[in-house]
């Protein structure tokens, strides 16, 4: 909304912190790590259904990581 706005700066500051995220929810692929981002905040859980499977235990706890310091450090709930 803020880069239809014009407000693009404003945008960029929100998008570039959440750019390691990004990587990280892609890195074993479509959708296991938006699955580990969902879960962590309470919506589902990380099973998929074959032929995909769920992001590994070590990605898992990379996006926790990434998802806990994001909240401390910007106050997220």
């Amino acid at each position: 909304h803020l880069g239809l706005e014009g407000r693009s700066a404003d945008a960029f500051r929100i998008f570039y912190p959440l750019l390691p995220l990004i990587r990280l929810i892609f890195q074993e692929g479509n959708p296991a790590g938006i699955k580990s981002v969902l879960n962590l905040q309470g919506i589902c859980e990380r099973f998929v259904r074959l032929p995909l499977v769920a992001s590994s235990d070590e990605l898992h706890e990379k996006i926790r990581n990434f998802v806990v310091h994001l909240k401390q450090e910007k106050n997220v709930v």
